[in-house]
């Protein structure tokens, strides 16, 4: 296989898992869903890093170490609100300088809770 293969192969793989995964979070509960987003993430990356690996190998020393920083982001920045049952990813710094580090639901204003306790 040449690497225009699989980077059509990753493109295939990778939209199919995310259709997967959109029907089955609409199937599945709340709490299943907030249980489960750290294999999710981590099975994601490990995905995208192996198809990178693949498709540029030489590369892949540069890439794999931020596809795992990446990752490891989102997990720590997630946070989810219990009451309207939304996923938060709190990324934005401006926001944060403004109005201070805010713990609320910016749907509902409720307190958020993280994802990954500490």
């Amino acid at each position: 296989m040449g690497k225009d293969d699989f980077v059509t192969l990753y493109f295939i793989v990778l939209g199919l898992i995310a259709v997967a995964y959109f029907v089955y979070s609409l199937m599945v509960e709340f709490e299943t869903r907030r249980r489960q987003h750290k294999t999710i993430t981590i099975l994601s990356a490990v995905i995208i890093g192996t198809f990178m690996s693949l498709i540029a190998l030489p590369a892949a020393v540069l890439i794999i170490p931020f596809i795992a920083l990446i990752a490891f982001q989102n997990l720590r920045h997630t946070k989810v609100c219990v009451n309207c049952r939304k996923f938060i990813q709190s990324y934005n710094l401006r926001s944060m300088i403004v109005h201070g580090a805010k713990n609320k639901c910016l749907k509902c204003g409720s307190e958020l809770e993280k994802v990954i306790p500490e």
